[in-house]
């Protein structure tokens, strides 16, 4: 009886090589082959459009270290299922999203559904008197109940995924009276 019988196939030594333990949950894909390029672009994208402009702040407000969010965001090499979930997590993905994103897919934001990055960042970037043109154009176009609606809406979204130490949005003279 050679050894590996007496051993049986628990026994065996993983000869993959380094780099190579990654698997994909639903397919058994390895995670080397998939697009680390794709979700380092989603990721800078996502942490600009929430305020982080930098990888080091964007490091501190989620706990992992600079070199590994610096690692995903170069595609330098794949990393682990738990740095995938903290980073959905701030980056307010749904789970999952990340390995969608791997796969060529989209990912899929749990407060902001429906609303693109580019206008997400666009509410942002609106002075509080834009805010307070849109409502009454709103509120003339479809009513008070309307424009009072999109209004709380607006501000939710503007104060989604601010970075930590800084103010929430101003709200619009509309909410305050």
């Amino acid at each position: 009886m050679d050894s590996m019988s007496r051993r049986g196939p628990a026994a065996r030594v993983d000869q993959r090589g380094p780099g190579r333990h990654h698997r994909h949950v639903t397919t058994g894909q390895d995670w080397n082959r998939l697009d680390w390029t794709r979700l380092a672009a989603y990721v800078i994208r996502h942490r600009q459009d929430l305020g982080y402009n930098t990888t080091k702040a964007f490091a501190d407000a989620t706990g992992l270290s600079y070199k590994t969010v610096l690692r995903v965001e170069r595609a330098e090499k794949p990393v682990g299922r738990d740095t995938l979930s903290v980073l959905e997590k701030h980056l307010r993905w749904k789970p999952g999203s990340a390995t969608a994103i791997l796969h060529g897919g989209e990912p899929a934001s749990e407060e902001t559904a429906g609303v693109s990055p580019t206008a997400l960042a666009e509410l942002r970037a609106a002075s509080r008197a834009d805010l307070d043109r849109v409502y009454t154009l709103v509120e003339v176009v479809l009513g008070r109940d309307v424009a009072d609606a999109w209004s709380q809406r607006a501000m939710e979204l503007r104060s989604l995924g601010a970075p930590k130490g800084t103010s929430s949005p101003q709200t619009t003279r509309r909410e305050v009276g």
